[in-house]
């Protein structure tokens, strides 16, 4: 089974109703709005970070349309440092590659190295689009799924932080 079906079966094991769409390959923010259009949802920026040392990773989701600032982030989540992990870090931890990192990989973190960092922005948000591994579809969930019921079912929990500066 591909990583994608992968995830399409756990979804439906799960019981979340979940919508797809298939469309180009998304590289960037604004490509996705082809997809946020299509299936009527926001989809977040999904970053894996790591600490300078890589003895922590951290999945950030976060609003498509806030400037990922590593300082900001770093100390309201609590880690000294963050920046971009290895592509080789994806692949391995996520089993995604870049461009296409999801909530969706942590169900593949089976020793649970990585830490689910969620914007408090998209907790406002019904639904959410996320792309399952491959990033020429989508998939629209509702935010509460994922928080309450997928995130939990990969033994990952979200820790909710701000992803800028209040003012």
């Amino acid at each position: 089974m591909s990583v994608d079906e992968t995830i399409f079966a756990k979804l439906i094991e799960l019981g979340i109703p979940y919508e797809l769409a298939r469309h180009q390959k998304l590289h960037t923010i604004e490509e996705c709005a082809q997809a946020e259009q299509q299936l009527n949802a926001k989809m977040p920026k999904n970053l894996l970070l790591t600490t300078t040392n890589h003895s922590a990773y951290a999945l950030l989701v976060m609003d498509g349309g806030t400037p990922f600032k590593t300082g900001i982030v770093s100390k309201n989540a609590g880690y000294s440092r963050l920046s971009f992990a290895s592509n080789d870090d994806v692949e391995r931890l996520l089993r995604a590659y870049s461009g296409s990192v999801s909530p969706f990989g942590l169900m593949f973190d089976e020793d649970k190295r990585v830490e689910c960092l969620i914007d408090r922005k998209l907790l406002s948000e019904e639904c959410l689009l996320f792309h399952p591994l491959d990033n020429s579809c989508s998939v629209k969930i509702r935010t509460r799924d994922l928080l309450e019921v997928f995130l939990p079912a990969t033994g990952h929990k979200a820790r909710i932080i701000e992803t800028i500066i209040k003012q």
